[in-house]
């Protein structure tokens, strides 16, 4: 399953991946989706963000055990 996303890039960047996907003869998109996934691999490893997220995740059940609560009343 695909979902669609528009995103705004420096025309400099966007030029830049541009060529790059040309000379790698794959496509602007595939290029990006490339990119986002090794990305998001490097900040799976982490420690900080791992930590971050784990804090992050512990407030949002702390606020939804809250409304839970509050909508049982």
């Amino acid at each position: 399953m695909l979902k669609q996303t528009a995103i705004r890039l420096p025309t400099d960047l966007a030029t830049e991946i541009d060529f790059v996907a040309r000379v790698r003869q794959t496509s602007t998109n595939s290029l990006i989706i490339e990119a986002v996934r090794k990305f998001l691999a490097q900040v799976a490893s982490d420690p900080e963000f791992a930590k971050q997220a784990q804090a992050i995740m512990a407030d949002e059940r702390e606020m939804l055990r809250k409304l839970l609560d509050e909508g049982s009343k």
